[in-house]
């Protein structure tokens, strides 16, 4: 067999050809296309893992704001228990001290009411011994008595307050009051004179004395003169010495 250079040259040719469009209308398309899908295959992992590294970024800044609300949870519950235990100490405090004022109140109370029974004791037992005196005092009073308390009477006039003498000078003077005096026994002569001169010169104006017999005053005598008392008798000392006894 001869080998027909011409046939062999048109089928190099051909060949050639067929190299060539093969490799501008095949091949180049073909790995532009692999390219491309190589390079969206590598698009694709690259999002995938820079999703995935997002996803462990959000994973990990997750994990750090459960980590810190956990402890701030913890800090809250402590500050809790800590403001509560406060709070719970606070109260136990003004219980205590609400507790120890009601002590302090009741024992006060008990204090003034076992001062008032005895207050009222002490009032019983010098009222008792004002009477007790007072009978005694009854059977050893006597005119005679009564005279010398008189003249103690008359002598201590002048020895009244200023500002109580001139209230009661100012008030006999405008209303024309008249001296009430009263005795446990009948006025001697000139036991009456002797008063009403001795208030005429106390209170500067004329008087008129009405007189009246009271025997509770024992010996002695009383004056009363619009709301002024004046007083020099034994029932009055032993009430005002049992009224002393029951202040001191």
């Amino acid at each position: 067999m001869e080998l027909n250079w011409s046939t062999f040259l048109l089928e190099m040719l051909n060949f050639a050809v067929l190299v060539w469009l093969l490799a501008h209308f095949l091949y180049k398309p073909l790995q532009s296309v692999i390219a491309r899908r190589q390079q969206a295959v590598a698009d694709r992992l690259a999002e995938a893992a820079e999703r995935e590294q997002r996803a462990e970024a959000q994973q990990a800044q997750l994990d750090n704001r459960l980590q810190a609300w956990e402890q701030e949870r913890q800090q809250a519950r402590e500050q809790l228990q800590q403001e509560l235990a406060v709070e719970r100490s606070r109260k136990e405090q003004a219980l205590q001290q609400q507790l120890e004022q009601a002590r302090q109140r009741d024992e006060v109370l008990q204090q003034r009411h076992r001062q008032t029974q005895r207050n009222q004791l002490e009032r019983q037992a010098l009222q008792q011994g004002a009477r007790f005196a007072g009978r005694i005092l009854s059977r050893c009073a006597d005119a005679g008595l009564e005279a010398r308390l008189i003249e103690l009477l008359i002598d201590t006039l002048p020895e009244l307050p200023e500002e109580q003498l001139l209230e009661m000078r100012q008030q006999v003077a405008e209303q024309d009051l008249r001296p009430g005096i009263s005795t446990a026994f009948a006025l001697q002569p000139g036991q009456h004179e002797s008063l009403e001169t001795a208030l005429q010169t106390l209170l500067q104006h004329p008087v008129s004395c009405r007189l009246d017999r009271n025997p509770d005053l024992i010996a002695g005598i009383r004056i009363t003169l619009g709301p002024w008392v004046i007083q020099a008798s034994l029932q009055d000392e032993l009430a005002s010495l049992a009224e002393f006894a029951h202040e001191q």
